[in-house]
């Protein structure tokens, strides 16, 4: 028998009409179900009764347990919602049972309604038995199942938390946000899945593969085991991120995250609960990556160090910075152990946040035959729910405080402080058994999906038609032009592409080595310029790469040379050998920085003969990147600057110089925390190089003996178009940018262009432009100045001409203001420009600005 009645839910008016029907209800001797169907509470009554005085009219002593209520309240408020306590009504009218009472809330001008039962046992009773939409309730009466319909208008929303049910009726984000924040999940309502109480005894288990597992049902209402396909290492050049054998993988859907809102920068680092088991030989041979956190953890596991330093280990290897180690601790399950702790991976100083935090587990089989990694999303009302960073340089600059004090933080919570229970993720870690009954151990790997084939090239436009981004390189004498190009990416198909090309060109005649379509994702290649020979015949060029992830150095992955005499080519590196190269002053020799799986290698190669050298330069099983190559004047001597735990808190630097005749590796400054990096050798034939360390100090190093002094600024020399200036702590000089005659100094370390300095940020770029035709300095201003309010003055004992511009004001695409000054001096002209974003930002830093121009000073052979 299936009864349905309606109820219109009144908790003021009406509320005991719901009993009247209950006593009503026929009795069942079958069992069948009895439905009863209820409206919501309506919004227009509760108003009303927030206006009457409740807590007079109605006793407001609290029943047993109130403190969670004022819990409640409290952390709603401490939220930052507006909560106003409108009273208990007279009855709850929803839920069986004598020992509830319904308390109206106000969460931001909102109605909230509050079902506060006697214990938390009587509120799961209820909880559990609330359908996933939140639109019927369940419960036995008798031999009788009731089945309570609720029926309304806006979307319902329940929470429970110890004896409390709260209860919305709407979408609206101002209520939402803030009982989301302090409650978590709900645990029904609209079209969400089902999700079991944490702890309800009901465990769910799997034995796919021959891996078995249990698990709470909060955790997930379904998981899957497939075999997940590998990738072999496509050559040195490979950054090595997903190279992996062919694994088992075991995805949690329907999950408690399902409706959680997560980003991650971050490759490798799923969005949902997931479990990967690799063979751990074939992961070591493949990955060196793999074989280094690999040896990690099993030092870890014999040692038991109960604080770890630095980054513990983490499998498949994320592109970024491990900001966060909290929460750590060694479990064992049925044939294994491992280390389970949150983490955070980020590329850029960030908040340790709900979006990006998550539970890991790393762990080996006792057989050491495979690798377990797992990983769950988690949150913390302790966290925000995203980044929120406004000043990324101040926060920057205090990044370690704040790492340190929230590590501290997180690691004085008790598991429940988790959503979910860190102890419901454990025990599902200590249930695994891991005996698989298939072969999925090829050391090779599967190979990756074939790429899809290339669009035809009818279907892509006429490079002539795209808009391209050039960049121009003249030879010594001018005579030859080298036009680095590359389009704006464009989407074709399901593909994205870019076009690039490089010509040379001296009027008459034009070579072109480089033309083609390329991909375009993640990363992409382009063709720059190396650099010209000294006498005009020979260019050098190369390809960038622009990797995502912490990169310091990259200045070429491998190295061509074109002779503009016949537009001849010959390679004389191969792609994918470096990230970082270096040509001798007479270009007989090539320097080049290599990692082979074991350790780093600096490596020349005589560029007539072929022949290479090489010599180790960092410990066995030590990775470093490494750059900043530069040569004595007689090519007998390099140094370099190699750098360790790339954009970890462990983060340091060495400087390695290296006799080239005898091919021996001597550390002139071990590992530093300092991070000490070479700027320059201003004089090749002198021993002193200059270096910068992370707080902008400049240094000045004396390669024979060692010495090592602080400088009060950094000097910088531009030999090629005949200059040098100093500059302040301050700014960092930029480099990469593929253009020789502009340098580059910002606020910003990082920054790649002055969209990128913030509004807080300054940025400086020095230009050479040629004047064949001799304009004076008033003649080239008036025909190439921005307007605005200028002056005369005298820069390096010439005239200038100096401007302030509001860039808005003047009609330019990008906002802020630009000081710019421009000299004169033989047949070329230099200009200086200052941009900020912001007024404030262009006051603070005119002083930086001043010190360029006071430093500034034409190279002797340059002068007059």
């Amino acid at each position: 028998m299936h009864i349905n009645i309606m109820i219109p839910y009144r908790f003021v008016l009406l509320l005991t009409l719901f009993f009247l029907v209950a006593a009503c209800t026929p009795t069942n001797p079958t069992g069948d179900v009895v439905s009863v169907t209820a409206s919501r509470p309506a919004e227009t009554d509760t108003a009303t009764a927030a206006t009457t005085d409740v807590s007079t009219a109605i006793p407001t002593t609290p029943i047993a347990n109130e403190s969670a209520f004022d819990q409640l309240i409290a952390s709603l408020s401490d939220s930052g919602a507006t909560v106003v306590n409108n009273g208990r009504a007279p009855d709850q009218g929803l839920f069986p049972g004598d020992n509830i009472t319904l308390w109206h809330l106000s969460v931001n001008g909102i109605n909230v309604n509050v079902f506060e039962f006697s214990d938390t046992a009587d509120r799961q009773a209820v909880s559990q038995n609330i359908s996933p939409r939140g639109d019927e309730y369940i419960y036995m009466e008798g031999e009788n199942s009731v089945s309570v319909m609720w029926d309304g208008e806006g979307v319902p929303h329940f929470w429970a938390r110890d004896n409390l049910i709260v209860n919305y009726w709407g979408e609206d984000t101002a209520v939402l946000t803030p009982l989301n924040t302090v409650l978590g999940q709900p645990i029904a309502g609209g079209s969400q899945p089902y999700r079991p109480e944490a702890g309800s005894g009901s465990i769910a288990g799997i034995g796919e593969y021959g891996v078995s597992l249990q698990y709470d049902p909060y955790l997930a209402a379904n998981l899957s085991a497939e075999i997940g396909a590998g990738r072999p290492s496509t050559g040195p050049d490979d950054f090595l991120f997903d190279v992996m054998p062919d694994h088992l993988a075991f995805t949690f859907s329907d999950s408690y995250a399902d409706d959680w809102t997560l980003y991650h920068q971050t490759v490798n680092i799923p969005d949902q609960p997931q479990i990967l088991i690799f063979p751990l030989e074939g992961y070591v041979a493949m990955n060196p990556i793999a074989s280094e956190q690999i040896a990690l953890l099993a030092d870890l596991l014999r040692d038991r160090p109960d604080l770890p330093n630095g980054a513990l280990p983490h499998l498949p290897p994320p592109n970024g910075h491990q900001d966060l180690q909290a929460q750590m601790h060694y479990l064992t399950f049925q044939n294994g152990e491992g280390m389970r702790y949150l983490t955070q991976f980020n590329q850029e100083p960030r908040q340790i946040n709900n979006q990006e935090i998550y539970y890991t587990f790393q762990g080996i089989t006792a057989d050491h035959a495979y690798y377990i990694a797992a990983f769950f999303p988690v949150q913390s009302n302790s966290l925000p729910a995203d980044n929120t960073i406004a000043d990324d340089e101040a926060f920057a600059s205090t990044l370690q405080n704040y790492l340190a004090q929230t590590t501290a933080d997180l690691n004085a919570l008790p598991t429940t402080a988790f959503t979910p229970d860190l102890a419901l993720l454990d025990t599902l870690i200590e249930s695994l058994l891991v005996e698989p009954t298939l072969n999925i151990s090829p050391i090779t790997g599967t190979p990756a999906p074939p790429v899809a084939s290339a669009t035809p090239e009818a279907t892509l436009p006429d490079p002539a038609e795209l808009e391209m981004m050039t960049t121009t390189t003249a030879s010594p004498d001018g005579r030859w032009q080298a036009i680095a190009a590359q389009s704006e990416p464009i989407v074709v198909g399901d593909l994205e592409k870019l076009y690039v090309s490089l010509t040379v060109s001296d009027g008459t005649t034009t070579w072109t080595p480089v033309a083609e379509w390329r991909g375009y994702g993640l990363g992409y290649i382009w063709p720059a310029v190396y650099q010209w020979s000294a006498d005009g015949r020979y260019l050098y060029y190369t390809n960038l790469s622009s990797p995502d992830g912490c990169l310091y150095f990259s200045n070429g992955t491998d190295l061509h040379r074109l002779d503009v005499t016949d537009g001849s080519t010959i390679e004389i590196l191969p792609d994918g050998k470096t990230l970082n190269l270096s040509l001798s002053a007479d270009e007989s020799t090539l320097a080049y920085t290599s990692y082979n799986g074991s350790f780093v290698s600096f490596v020349v190669r005589d560029l007539a003969m072929g022949d290479e050298r090489s010599v180790a330069i960092s410990e066995l099983g030590e990775y470093a990147q490494t750059g900043q190559i530069h040569w004595s004047e007689d090519g007998e001597v390099a140094v370099l600057t190699l750098i360790y735990d790339i954009c970890q808190p462990t983060e340091s630097s060495s400087i390695v110089r290296i006799n080239l005749e005898d091919m021996t590796a001597t550390t002139l400054i071990p590992k530093d925390d300092r991070r000490l990096q070479i700027l320059d050798w201003p004089n090749p034939v002198r021993p002193e190089i200059q270096l910068i360390d992370k707080e902008g100090n400049s240094w000045l190093l004396n390669i024979s003996s060692g010495e090592l002094a602080l400088l009060e600024a950094t000097i910088y020399t531009n030999t090629d178009h005949g200059y040098s200036l100093q500059y302040p702590k301050e700014l960092h000089l930029l480099g990469n940018f593929g253009v020789e005659s502009d340098s580059y100094f910002s606020t910003h370390a990082h920054a790649g262009n002055p969209l990128e300095i913030g509004a807080a940020g300054f940025w400086v770029t020095i230009n050479l432009a040629e004047n064949p035709d001799g304009l004076t300095l008033s003649q080239w201003t008036d025909l190439h100045a921005k307007p605005g309010e200028g002056q005369t003055l005298t820069v390096a004992g010439e005239t200038a001409v100096q401007v302030t511009v509001d860039l808005a004001a003047a009609g330019e695409p990008h906002a802020g203001f630009a000081i710019i000054t421009t000299i004169a001096h033989g047949d070329q002209i230099y200009t200086i420009e200052g941009l900020a974003q912001t007024a404030e930002a262009f006051a603070r830093y005119l002083r930086v600005y001043q010190q360029l121009l006071n430093t500034f000073q034409f190279l002797e052979e340059n002068s007059g």
